[in-house]
């Protein structure tokens, strides 16, 4: 069983099922009185409590899928930036992209993927990605591919000297929680 001291926790403060990715909170470490303080990370991560392959028997901290913040529901199926980027970097064909996550007319999150490609080799990148999407997370985003110019723009816009690939347009408290039960 995970200490008290460290557990994810679902949106309405309850530990998570045994496999599934919660919230990471942590309480004061060494208070036995009040008050009892808890930091959430905004990280969403799983617990392993099987003892490991080195023969160690404490609970560990799964890899961070992703930020409470960048979680996207889409269809039903709750995904993280960092998945999409791991498909899109798989594509050989792809040379840039950017993700961009906005709230739709139902009030639902909508993803649209632009992506910078070689234009002869469209029809054949759109099909490789709408199958791996849907193998790997169950959902098929829109795809857009853009000229290198526009590709540009997007990733220069704001004030970041950094390049951005993930771009939130949902409107304030539209974010959709997760659900866990």
């Amino acid at each position: 069983m995970l200490p008290q001291k460290c557990k994810p926790l679902s949106p309405n403060d309850r530990p998570v099922s045994k496999g599934e990715a919660g919230e990471l909170t942590i309480t004061t470490l060494g208070v036995e009185g009040m008050p009892l303080l808890r930091y959430k990370t905004g990280d969403m991560l799983s617990v392993f409590e099987e003892p490991c392959a080195c023969g160690r028997h404490t609970v560990r901290l799964g890899p961070v899928v992703g930020r409470k913040q960048q979680m996207i529901k889409l269809k039903g199926t709750t995904l993280y930036p960092l998945g999409v980027f791991e498909i899109l970097n798989e594509v050989a064909s792809v040379q840039d992209y950017v993700v961009e996550v906005f709230t739709g007319e139902l009030g639902l999150d909508e993803l649209k993927l632009h992506v910078l490609i070689d234009p002869a080799l469209e029809p054949v990148v759109k099909t490789a990605l709408q199958g791996a999407f849907q193998s790997r997370l169950r959902v098929i985003p829109e795809i857009v591919f853009v000229p290198l110019r526009e590709m540009e723009q997007m990733q220069t816009a704001g004030s970041n000297r950094k390049l951005t690939k993930f771009i939130d347009r949902r409107l304030p408290g539209t974010q959709n929680i997760l659900s866990i039960k």
